[in-house]
């Protein structure tokens, strides 16, 4: 009780002298001159650390700031286009928001036990940020890349037997080289490749899956359901020396790729091909880069066309990223998930990005807008969890959610 009293003193000393942490707006931009149609309000949310209020309130002006900008981006760009590109959205956008911000206002901010929760409303330049995003060659996309899982084997020169992820059971897999290869130009070409590393202990833990290397239709359409993907791509590569001609020192290698992509829908294999190249340098390592870069290069020349056109994505969903605070491993992510397909029909997916203890990050495929979406999950509610909304936008939105059997001391934050 005495540590809440002093954190909503000290809440309301800061309020008082907001004016002294925030930068004045511009002259130009008075606060008479903002209108609810043009302004972005956001919530920003900071952690309070050692009770530093101030450091908590800079850390929730730094976040409010940021979800303008992404609000503001995303009236311009597919939720898609927004993910791909977010490393050069987050540098040239996001954290250099004070080049885009025409003006603001403080309409709340309270301190919260461990959060600090401050209310802006933002006016920002959006055709700077438009013409920003034409500089950097972003366009919009009006539907989403299919999520690929891949499962390729790579058996190396001198190698008996193949390496390959889905044997490792306890441990973290090695990236194979051609893996490596396979997911950098399959992104450079739009697709979407799950990280199947951080899921595979969780996921290992939950059912008994096949690890032999030649797989069957029904278990590679088992992994990719449980990946929540719409293709896998299983295949193997073989990687040999070939003989060189004379004595010129030089490495001849060749790589031999074959693989198939199997559509998880409906367990249906759509493409079957095969890919070779070779190719020669001093260094053996050289060599074997150059033959896997040529041979998978060829292997996606035929794939890329053929899997854009058997994807059948709905134009008309969106995505919506969650930030949920309080799940404490797989087992539970697996249990939200399921409450909320149930509890909103109109959810066409939902994938985990990642997990950890601090967030989880979950991607939902909708109709909905964000607004809508949490209005219909907290009026519903959850069999398992008490939900409690840190911060909204139309595609994102930060969620604290409890276990419905803690001590209801420990079930939310005033």
């Amino acid at each position: 009780m005495k540590r809440h009293l002093l954190l909503s003193l000290l809440g309301l000393f800061i309020w008082l002298l907001s004016f002294f942490f925030l930068p004045s707006p511009s002259p130009l931009f008075s606060e008479e001159q903002y209108s609810l149609d043009e302004a972005i309000i956001t919530v920003g949310i900071g952690e309070i650390k050692e009770n530093d209020l101030v450091a908590a309130r800079e850390r929730a002006i730094e976040d409010a700031k940021k979800k303008a900008m992404i609000q503001s981006v995303e009236n311009e760009i597919s939720s898609k286009v927004m993910e791909d590109n977010y490393p050069i959205l987050n540098e040239r956008l996001y954290q250099q928001s004070q080049r885009f911000i025409e003006g603001f206002r403080v309409i709340s901010e309270v301190p919260q036990e461990d959060f600090y929760r401050i209310t802006i409303q933002f006016t920002l330049a959006q055709d700077d940020i438009r013409n920003e995003l034409k500089r950097l060659g972003i366009t919009r996309q009006l539907r989403r890349a299919p999520r690929i899982l891949l499962m390729i084997a790579e058996r190396d020169i001198g190698q008996k037997q193949y390496t390959y992820w889905w044997s490792y059971e306890n441990l973290v897999p090695p990236l194979t080289l051609s893996e490596s290869i396979l997911k950098n130009k399959f992104q450079e070409r739009g697709m979407y490749i799950v990280d199947h590393v951080f899921l595979l202990k969780e996921i290992f833990q939950n059912k008994k899956y096949t690890k032999d290397v030649n797989l069957s239709d029904e278990a590679i359409r088992e992994y990719g359901k449980q990946f929540d993907v719409d293709i896998v791509i299983n295949g193997n590569v073989e990687i040999e020396m070939v003989k060189s001609e004379g004595d010129s020192g030089m490495k001849s290698v060749q790589a031999n790729i074959a693989a198939k992509a199997l559509r998880v829908e409906d367990g249906k294999v759509f493409m079957v091909t095969s890919s070779h190249a070779p190719a020669s340098s001093i260094d053996e390592a050289t060599a074997k880069g150059e033959a896997l870069k040529k041979a998978i290069g060829k292997l996606l020349d035929q794939m890329t066309d053929l899997i854009n056109k058997q994807w059948k994505a709905k134009v008309d969903s969106k995505t919506i990223f969650l930030k949920v605070v309080g799940l404490q491993g797989f087992s539970e992510f697996l249990k939200l998930k399921e409450e909320i397909k149930r509890r909103i029909p109109e959810i066409n997916g939902i994938y985990q990005r990642g997990i950890s203890l601090e967030n989880s990050q979950i991607d939902v495929e909708t109709k909905l807008d964000g607004r809508t979406f949490i209005q219909t999950l907290t009026s519903k509610g959850l069999e398992s969890f008490n939900l409690q909304v840190l911060s909204s936008s139309p595609t994102l939105i930060e969620l604290k959610v409890f276990p419905k059997n803690l001590p209801s001391s420990s079930k939310s934050i005033p």
